[in-house]
């Protein structure tokens, strides 16, 4: 098993602020991607957009995971 050595408060609050920062540049390319996806007519294109737009989604979820885990909130 290995030791973690032990993350001092102020490192995990800037880190927090940076992946914070990340996920609302996600957020917003979430929010571009269904957008796109609505004004595109053939089905091909669209299930390209559902599938961006689904690894998009898990990105932002395992994001916020290893917030929570790593940075203690």
């Amino acid at each position: 098993m290995r030791i973690q050595k032990r993350i001092p408060r102020p490192a995990k609050n800037a880190m927090r602020a940076r992946l914070e920062q990340v996920l609302q540049q996600y957020q917003q390319i979430d929010r571009l991607i269904s957008q796109f996806q609505q004004e595109t007519e053939p089905d091909e294109y669209r299930h390209f957009w559902e599938e961006v737009q689904r690894r998009n989604s898990e990105l932002i979820q395992h994001i916020s995971r290893y917030m929570v885990i790593a940075c203690n909130r």
